[in-house]
């Protein structure tokens, strides 16, 4: 970069696993969940860019089963202070897996139900005495799809953010409050 700033940057992808299908009158497998704590963080004395995206794993589908599987969970957690950094870019994704479908064309039973979406949970937690942009986007999962039984409920989404943040006033700096 010609303009002689330092950047630094981070990436995290967390993505659990699919459930299995299941066939011939068996049950789908759950979504697995993905989970961070401080799973993100970096170092660089001007500019820092972070992204995590979370993602739960599908529910599995079943065709003639008793059940489908529920989407996995996703939850991140960041607390931290950053205070040697000039500006940070945070952005955020948390998505609950989708339930999978239940496909009981050949035989109705409207009281089973296709599998659940999972819930989504993030929360942000941190100071800072840099310039801060916060992208957040929280994602309950959705529900699978019934046919010949109810579809899936769609999963939670839980969003905390608490930002503390102190701008430090530069010498001779004075505000205009016009």
């Amino acid at each position: 970069d010609s303009s002689g700033f330092a950047y630094g940057s981070a990436t995290l992808v967390l993505v659990g696993g699919p459930g299995g299908a299941g066939a011939a009158g068996a049950s789908g497998g759950n979504g697995g969940s993905a989970s961070a704590t401080n799973g993100i963080t970096g170092a660089t004395q001007d500019k820092l860019f972070m992204t995590q995206t979370l993602t739960g794993g599908w529910g599995g589908n079943s065709s003639g089963g008793s059940s489908a599987g529920r989407g996995g969970d996703a939850s991140a957690s960041l607390t931290d202070t950053f205070t040697s950094y000039r500006q940070i870019t945070l952005n955020n994704t948390v998505n609950g897996g989708a339930g999978g479908t239940l496909d009981l064309s050949a035989n109705p039973n409207p009281a089973l139900q296709a599998g659940a979406g999972g819930n989504a949970t993030m929360q942000v937690d941190y100071s800072t005495s840099s310039v801060t942009l916060l992208n957040d986007s929280t994602n309950g999962g959705a529900g699978g799809t019934g046919t010949g039984a109810k579809g899936g409920s769609g999963g939670s989404a839980i969003s905390s953010i608490s930002l503390s943040a102190k701008f430090p006033v530069e010498s001779g700096y004075k505000p205009s409050l016009g």
